[in-house]
């Protein structure tokens, strides 16, 4: 009986071998997209309190550990993953606390049970915790490591996970692979530990183009993108119409098709309007509304859409401003031709902002998101810049 104790209890520990396998080249489809540019982020939520003190601070999520007994482990707001390459960029800063870490939790579930937390210190060091039934670490202790950036200098964490193997990179270089037991599938997220503050300036994670926890998202994905087919051509419609006489025809075609289309399916109900080159856009969104609604119908949230709504909604009345569309952010400058008229910004950090078009108004910034979502650009948004 001791024998079978001890034999489970092998294949259940978590541990490390020196070896590299996992290829990073399917792993194409953006899942989470997060890098703290906005006033409040899609997949982790702020705290202020006794215990903790979690904000957005200057395009970073600032994270500060105020208990000084117990760590803290944050969950991404994502569906439970089995395969994917999440990516981050972690700093810890400074303090009197020769205990201060910070790291990333790999395939927990929502209780904090199961699953894996890799740390790092502030002396260039390294951990590995394994999170058994009991909420309870088991740990490998410390290693030291030369790629590993010290205190208050950014380190870039790269893990790759699958069929439960786990290629871990730091600062692009190899570190070590792990195999675990655990949870078939988990939720990854961000762990601090006590009397601890860091920076986050970025988590991303992607998948395989095939992969069984977004099958019916894709699916989701193939309607959004035949909206927007049909909401080109009718932009297409429109702009042949050379006089008022048609104009004024094709707004009460129109008209009638949106009628037929709310009796199809009454998720939303639509006022004419008035200039006729907002009819494209105003069918756009209540379509994306639509879909929303077959999101939360399944239980799905609609942080999952690749296609946010409230991105559009931006006002024609910054003189001083240009309308542009941000296509992401990346650690390395790329070359010219990534997408039509594209340009960027270096950023404090060292990474590159990547827009693509300037725009007088948020019309023709709408319009050429349209096209660059068909084109694969999905997480990609409309931001204002000034001239």
């Amino acid at each position: 009986m001791r024998f079978i104790i001890y034999f489970l209890f092998i294949i259940l520990v978590t541990f490390e071998i020196k070896a590299q396998k996992i290829s990073s080249s399917d792993y194409i489809i953006e899942t989470i997209f997060e890098d703290f540019s906005n006033y409040k982020s899609l997949y982790f939520d702020y705290q202020t309190n006794k215990e903790n003190y979690i904000t957005i601070d200057n395009g970073d999520l600032f994270m500060f550990r105020k208990n000084k007994q117990t760590s803290y482990i944050i969950l991404a707001k994502h569906n439970p993953l089995k395969n994917f390459i999440l990516k981050t960029e972690l700093r810890i800063g400074p303090s009197n606390n020769k205990k201060s870490s910070i790291g990333i939790v790999l395939k927990t579930q929502n209780n904090r049970q199961g699953g894996i937390i890799f740390e790092i210190n502030k002396s260039g060091e390294y951990k590995i915790s394994h999170l058994n039934s009991s909420g309870k670490n088991r740990t490998s202790g410390w290693k030291k490591s030369s790629i590993i950036n010290e205190v208050d200098k950014l380190n870039a964490i790269e893990v790759r996970s699958e069929n439960n193997t786990y290629d871990i990179y730091i600062n692009t270089k190899f570190l070590t692979t792990l195999k675990s037991n655990s949870n078939e599938e988990g939720i990854n997220g961000i762990f601090i530990n006590s009397d601890t503050k860091a920076k986050i300036s970025y988590f991303n994670i992607n998948t395989k183009k095939k992969n069984d926890n977004n099958t019916y998202i894709d699916k989701l994905n193939k309607k959004i993108d035949n909206l927007q087919k049909e909401n080109t051509q009718l932009k297409t419609k429109i702009k042949n119409y050379s006089n008022k006489d048609k104009v004024k025809k094709s707004n009460k075609s129109i008209t009638e098709n949106k009628q037929i289309e709310e009796k199809k399916t009454p998720l939303a109900s639509t006022k004419p309007t008035k200039n006729m080159g907002n009819v494209p856009d105003s069918n756009f969104i209540i379509k994306n509304i639509m879909i929303q609604k077959e999101f939360e119908s399944k239980g799905i949230r609609t942080s999952d859409l690749i296609i946010r709504t409230s991105k559009v909604q931006i006002k024609d009345n910054e003189a001083e401003k240009i309308f542009t569309v941000q296509i992401g952010v990346y650690m390395t400058e790329k070359e010219k031709g990534l997408v039509k008229d594209f340009w960027s910004i270096p950023s404090k950090l060292g990474t590159y902002i990547y827009y693509s078009g300037k725009f007088n108004t948020s019309n023709e910034a709408v319009l050429h998101l349209n096209d660059l979502v068909l084109k694969g650009y999905k997480n990609a948004f409309i931001t204002t810049q000034n001239k």
